[in-house]
This record gives structure tokens, C-alpha cells and sequence, in this order.
């Protein structure tokens, strides 16, 4: 099974995918569970997030991106 997927069937409310784009940069991508269909969906407010990932949910946090690719 796809991680996706088996966090899902598990019921994982949230989701996020990290990859580094074309320019070497850091992308998170944020999907929220929907609870009827058992399948992911992007963020509304904000569904890929570049240089700095801010969210409230699961739970408040800023992380600087940049900063973590030289890292």
C-alpha cells in the first residue's frame, strides 16, 4: 500500500508530503483527511508551502525551509 493510502485507512487527519522542487528547494505539500471518503485533500488556505511551512494544524508551527536544506 501507498503511505497515503494506508495512513488514510488509519485515519491520519493530516498529511504532509516533502520533496525538494527543481531549484533545490524544500516544498511541503499539506493534505487534510476527509472523513466520509477516507482519502486526502490539499489544504484550502494554503496547500504547498515554500520557504517557510506555517500551519495551525495538528498543531501551530513555523518552521523555516531554507534554513533546513543547508542544514
Amino acid at each position: 500500500m501507498r503511505k497515503p493510502a494506508l495512513f488514510a485507512a488509519h485515519e491520519v487527519p493530516y498529511y504532509w508530503r516533502v520533496e525538494l522542487d527543481r531549484d533545490q528547494k524544500l516544498a511541503v505539500h499539506e493534505y487534510w483527511l476527509n472523513a466520509d471518503t477516507l482519502a486526502y485533500f490539499p489544504a484550502p488556505s494554503h496547500p504547498v508551502h515554500h520557504d517557510k511551512l506555517v500551519t495551525e494544524l495538528p498543531f501551530p508551527v513555523e518552521v523555516d525551509l531554507d534554513a533546513l536544506v543547508g542544514f
